[in-house]
């Protein structure tokens, strides 16, 4: 078991170790828990994790609002952004949304990364996440604002944000490369 796999011990859906016979498991939920908790985690990518991997969705509020005020709003103030500060807010809520959904890339199975003449390099159709993305349609509309605006202007700014996620996914990695 490697990598985000692991983090399949923390959910309150997981299997109870102690509970099946024989042998001992070389990786415990106890593990999994100290690598993140005494990792370098940030404390955004650490709301993340349990959000993501544990399942704990009371905590989607504090995160958006994290990403919104230490991110989106100090970028849009830098950048001289022309918006109402309705959209702000809704970036890193879609963003979540996009980086938290199980559409699996068909192309890679999810992995993030495709074989190709025995080299295996980063999947193109998801950018190496391992995710089918929204289409611009799709957050063009989850942010209120007309397609081609979203295409012009809003585009790049959304990926920035969605960037920040996938970021704490790999936040989450190197800690558990520890184990």
């Amino acid at each position: 078991m490697a990598g985000l796999e692991m983090l399949r011990m923390l959910s309150a859906k997981s299997v109870d170790i102690n509970a099946t016979p024989g042998g001992n498991p070389d990786i415990t939920p106890e593990m999994v828990a100290g690598a993140l908790g005494y990792g370098d985690l940030s404390e955004p990518a650490s709301l993340y994790c349990r959000i993501k991997y544990q399942l704990q969705d009371d905590l989607r509020i504090r995160l958006q609002s994290w990403i919104s005020r230490h991110k989106v709003l100090k970028w849009g103030i830098a950048e001289n952004w022309q918006c109402g500060l309705g959209i702000l807010p809704k970036l890193s809520y879609v963003a979540l949304d996009e980086s938290l959904s199980d559409n699996l890339c068909r192309r890679c199975k999810g992995t993030g990364n495709v074989k190709i003449e025995n080299k295996v390099i980063a999947c193109k159709s998801c950018d190496g996440t391992g995710h089918k993305r929204y289409t611009k349609r799709e957050i063009s509309r989850r942010l209120g604002i007309h397609h081609s605006t979203f295409s012009t202007i809003w585009v790049n700014r959304y990926n920035r944000v969605l960037s920040v996620y996938v970021g704490f996914d790999d936040e989450i990695k190197q800690c558990l490369k520890k184990l």
